[in-house]
């Protein structure tokens, strides 16, 4: 339904002589490829970061686990 309707403001957009509101600020991405390639990457190092910070801490707990046996 919802792309219904995005079809029909878009056929309805081509044909107003004068449209109303910013149709191309509301569906055109305006940050940059690299931007948001730079975005990816850092939220892929996030995670990362996190997963071996998660992996240390219960490789760390296992071990005085052991030990204290």
């Amino acid at each position: 339904m919802r792309y219904k309707r995005r079809a029909l403001k878009a056929v309805g957009s081509i044909l107003d002589i004068a449209p109303k509101g910013q149709y191309r600020r509301r569906f055109v991405v305006v940050t940059s490829d690299t931007s948001r390639l730079a975005n990816d990457w850092s939220a892929i190092g996030s995670d990362l970061k996190n997963a071996i910070e998660k992996y240390n801490e219960q490789s760390r707990d296992e071990r005085s686990a052991i030990e204290s046996v």
